[in-house]
């Protein structure tokens, strides 16, 4: 919910507490400074563009639908949130005897051309654009991955374009006269897409996935980009962008800068009326830098990542109802949730947060891109396992979970019914081995089940056994298991 403080006394108690860190928390637009010629209930609240943009509605408006509907890319922000609260407001156009509405906010700390910046933009206006897709209407069920976006031109969504000006004292303004504008492209993205589950992906605390709205959408994009592709893909192209129009004050050559640091800034912004809508405005967060796999397994849960130089170690459903991905020199590897991806495919970048399910960590992707050839096929290498040992697999020394591995042993002992048995080496650890998993069957049941193709080893038998390497609870115990891919990944000695 959007949200202002009201109550003098409660901001003063929470002002000394956040005094030291305002700036790196002030993403959002803090205070509406004026405003004039709303539109009609429930559009007529000028406190809902503050805060964070809107992610869900009460529902998605189409017939029979009265389920809670997510913002996305072609059902935007309209009528109220899950509890009643104004969403979106609209500024109205002028008319024949009166000037058109506006609407100004101040951010509590200033705005810089910060050249840090994601693509060099500095912030970011959201309102209640979307694009054309194919069929009449969007449902709050409604399969992404199989919904048709129509942009075929510029003009191929519903926007209605808004003047934006900026200022740095709420009285000397500079305007960006050719655009970009308020309520345009591009549209709002709530949330990332669960490719395999054919919903909006999910964390461990199962909480919707959301995309980041500090982050632009690539510039490089137009509307047209996004023609005949499914929204799934459409938020591929977003890289982990939560969408909105993005501005850059080094598009404002009479804007002053301060004198300390040399940079362009600004602390108001004003959007004039055309009948659009406005939602929320969002300083730009600073652009992260990719990182290894190894990296990423450091840092807290729900931190945004980006990785490259990656490949698909065991394509989705081999393991699970998941993909396994390492680092092309064999340094680390991990689970990556949401993705349909095949073996050995070569991504050139994946934008996620990280997360721990199981006591395993993973990466919720929220962005996958692949390499690919001239013709649009996809690249593809050959994925080595790394040889070790049981002592190596389990944990001592080396972190290897997640990696792509080998070893060799007797098989200790066969569960027919779990369809898994146990390797031992002669050292201080045994492994145990799941059977591959079933890769053929129908949904929802893709991964769940062993493959029933696949005949384990008799004991005592001298078998080589390649997997990937991770863990399961059992009896409130961590064990260290190698989970085969397919047949192939078995030999008998």
């Amino acid at each position: 919910m959007k949200y202002r403080f009201t109550n003098l006394a409660a901001a003063l108690l929470i002002g000394i507490v956040l005094s030291s860190c305002a700036a790196a928390n002030d993403w959002w637009a803090s205070e509406v400074v004026s405003y004039s010629r709303l539109g009609n209930s429930p559009y007529d609240n000028p406190l809902a563009v503050l805060g964070k943009p809107s992610t869900w509605m009460n529902s998605s408006g189409s017939p029979n639908d009265t389920y809670p509907c997510a913002v996305s890319m072609v059902s935007a922000a309209w009528n109220v949130g899950l509890t009643g609260e104004k969403l979106i407001t609209t500024i109205k156009t002028k008319s024949s005897t009166l000037p058109a509405g506006q609407i100004t906010v101040k951010f509590a700390a200033p705005i810089y051309d910060d050249p840090q910046n994601w693509y060099g933009k500095d912030f970011i206006a959201f309102g209640n654009g979307f694009f054309n897709f194919g069929g009449s209407y969007v449902y709050s069920s409604t399969d992404m991955d199989s919904l048709p976006i129509y942009a075929y031109s510029e003009q191929s969504g519903f926007w209605e374009p808004m003047p934006v000006s900026v200022s740095q004292d709420g009285v000397t303004w500079y305007s960006f006269a050719n655009g970009p504008y308020a309520d345009d492209y591009a549209p709002t993205q709530a949330f990332a897409w669960d490719w395999v589950e054919n919903r909006w992906l999910k964390n461990s605390a199962g909480t919707e996935v959301e995309l980041e709205f500090t982050r632009p959408v690539d510039p490089s994009l137009t509307v047209t980009s996004f023609n005949q592709k499914s929204v799934a893909q459409g938020i591929d192209l977003y890289k982990g962008s939560g969408g909105g129009t993005a501005f850059d004050l080094e598009d404002l050559p009479d804007l002053p800068a301060d004198p300390g640091t040399g940079l362009k800034w600004i602390q108001y912004v004003k959007v004039d009326g055309t009948g659009g809508e406005v939602d929320a405005f969002a300083r730009v967060s600073h652009q992260i830098a990719p990182i290894s796999i190894g990296e990423a397994k450091k840092l807290d849960d729900g931190t945004n990542i980006v990785l490259s130089d990656v490949v698909v170690s065991s394509e989705t459903y081999a393991t699970g109802r998941s993909c396994y991905i390492q680092q092309a020199d064999r340094s680390s590897g991990i689970k990556l949730m949401g993705r349909i991806l095949g073996k050995g495919q070569k991504l050139s970048a994946v934008y996620g947060k990280t997360d721990t399910i199981g006591g395993e960590r993973v990466i919720l992707a929220t962005s996958v891109l692949a390499e690919a050839d001239e013709q649009g096929n996809n690249i593809t290498a050959d994925v080595r396992p790394l040889g070790m040992t049981n002592n190596v697999a389990a944990g001592t020394g080396l972190s290897t979970k997640g990696l792509l591995v080998r070893t060799c042993g007797r098989v200790k002992s066969v569960d027919s019914n779990a369809k898994s048995f146990v390797v031992g080496d002669g050292s201080n650890h045994e492994i145990k081995c799941l059977a591959p998993r079933n890769t053929k069957a129908a949904e929802p049941n893709n991964g769940l089940i062993p493959d029933p193709d696949f005949v384990l080893p008799g004991e005592d038998d001298f078998v080589v056994v390649t997997g990937i390497n991770s863990s399961e609870n059992t009896d409130n115990q961590q064990v260290s298991i190698i989970m085969l891919r397919s047949s192939d990944d078995m030999q008998i000695k």
